[in-house]
């Protein structure tokens, strides 16, 4: 086997796991948690950086029901039973709480998602808000967020039509109006 031979080999390896990850419907965090192969050893092998052994491809395969032999033989379909393996089924009930291991929770996660179901179940965004005081509330709630990731989310929403925005000086914690001006939000 050539070089890049050996590459396309690595890479097609990496497809297929996220493949297997697909049909179980798990995220890089949940298949980590699941087969008990490390984050970095698991994101190198399906970029191609790293080769994947029989060892390893019997550990990501054995609790679908699988041997490592089907996951390193480029032309063994995946069957899509695996969904069903016992061992998948007790990890979904295991860890229902835990979204960010979940395919299906993937657009929950996503802060526009949080923040819009957050804007129209209650009054917060009834008045015109900083977003240094948006932060504060979310921070209070577990929703860690950026300034930055705040902004870019909440003027999503606007165009959106969700929120309304305008241009304002800014209000400091200490409740003083500065020279800065910055974008408020309500709907």
């Amino acid at each position: 086997m050539t070089i890049d031979d050996e590459k396309e080999y690595s890479k097609a390896l990496g497809t297929r796991i996220k493949k297997l990850m697909k049909i179980a419907g798990l995220e890089l965090p949940g298949m980590v948690e699941f087969t008990k192969v490390s984050d970095s050893h698991l994101y190198a092998i399906i970029n191609g950086n790293r080769t994947l052994t029989g060892k390893t491809a019997d550990k990501l395969t054995r609790k679908f029901g699988l041997e490592g032999w089907m996951l390193l033989k480029l032309d063994y379909k995946i069957p899509q039973s695996i969904r069903k393996a016992t061992e998948l089924q007790e990890f979904y009930s295991n860890f229902k709480n835990v979204s960010e291991y979940f395919s299906a929770t993937q657009e929950s996660r996503k802060s526009s998602v949080f923040i819009e179901n957050e804007i129209r179940s209650n009054d917060f965004f009834s008045t015109p808000k900083f977003i240094w005081e948006i932060r504060e509330v979310f921070t209070k709630k577990g929703k860690l967020y950026t300034s930055k990731q705040l902004s870019q989310t909440l003027t999503y929403l606007v165009q959106k039509k969700v929120l309304k925005n305008e241009k304002r000086p800014i209000k400091l914690r200490d409740g003083e109006i500065g020279k800065r001006i910055v974008d408020v939000f309500w709907k």
